[in-house]
């Protein structure tokens, strides 16, 4: 058993839970949380699983292919749970602490083609981050080094959601102050990001923003397991993405600070802990001691 086990299977035990809430209102509910009870005993079934070859991939990965289905469920569960955004108080406070919601101005200040181009490719750019790294990382540290990152981005990402099911917020996009900002967009990279959106989106995950806290994740893992020179790369990386999530008008500035403090103790403590039992894991120092090492 490793220490993403437990975060999925505890993440999978939650969501059981509140699918059984739902039981009144989704008829398929019950099934639902089955299905979750079910997945929380999958690591269980896994750890036999043969360490070579697509099955240790399997092994390793399975819970980034589980991120991709929590996220897509996270807005089923809220349409269903219909629970009042907390927009108002996170306004208040980004006004409060910024002067004014710049994620509703900035765009309108500064509506250069070019410069739009430029943040709606640095929005985008947070994709990128999420596939490129991981797989650097591994191919470049070995099996375990990935292993690390899959247990970062999990703790991250799914303790984000926990806090999401519990206290929505729609973000400035979705509110009728920041409604001219898509009229304003143009360009190749704005397109991109349209699209992805219509592929999958979902509503009250804005506060904090988990696109920031994702790529400070990745930042983080970068400096640990690749080195100064990439953990600089992918530092300017992730402070180009929180800007864009504001220019572009999807988060608030108190979304993307929030995002980047999120990770902190996610890092400094929590990860650290869950590593120290699993001692098979190499020590992060090396990265910058000896070359790169292959599956």
């Amino acid at each position: 058993m490793l220490p993403v086990d437990g975060v999925v299977a505890g993440y999978n035990l939650v969501l059981a839970l509140v699918w059984l809430g739902l039981r009144g209102r989704a008829p398929h509910a019950w099934v639902v949380a089955l299905c979750h009870v079910a997945a929380a005993g999958l690591p269980w079934l896994l750890s036999g699983a043969s360490t070579r070859g697509w099955m240790r991939a399997l092994r390793e990965g399975y819970p980034l292919i589980g991120f991709a289905v929590f996220w897509g469920e996270l807005g089923v569960v809220q349409r269903l749970r219909a629970l009042p955004p907390h927009d108002a108080a996170i306004r208040a406070l980004d006004l409060r602490l910024f002067g004014q919601h710049w994620s509703e101005v900035w765009m309108a200040r500064m509506p250069y083609p070019a410069l739009q181009e430029v943040m709606w490719f640095c929005y985008f750019l947070y994709y990128i981050l999420l596939v490129v790294p991981p797989i650097a990382i591994g191919v470049a540290r070995g099996w375990k080094a990935f292993r690390s990152v899959v247990l970062a981005l999990m703790l991250t990402y799914l303790s984000c959601f926990v806090f999401y099911l519990g206290f929505p917020v729609y973000g400035p996009r979705a509110m009728a102050a920041a409604a001219m900002l898509p009229s304003l967009a143009t360009g190749f990279f704005h397109g991109l990001v349209e699209h992805a959106r219509e592929s999958g989106d979902s509503l009250g995950t804005a506060f904090p923003s988990s696109h920031v806290a994702g790529v400070v994740t990745m930042a983080w893992t970068g400096w640990r397991w690749l080195g100064a020179g990439w953990g600089l790369v992918l530092t300017v990386a992730a402070t180009a993405v929180a800007l864009a999530t504001v220019y572009t008008g999807n988060h608030y500035v108190i979304d993307a600070v929030v995002g980047a403090l999120w990770v902190l103790p996610l890092q400094l403590w929590i990860q650290p802990y869950l590593e120290r039992k699993d001692a098979g894991l190499p020590r992060p120092e090396l990265a910058d001691a000896g070359g790169p090492r292959s599956l």
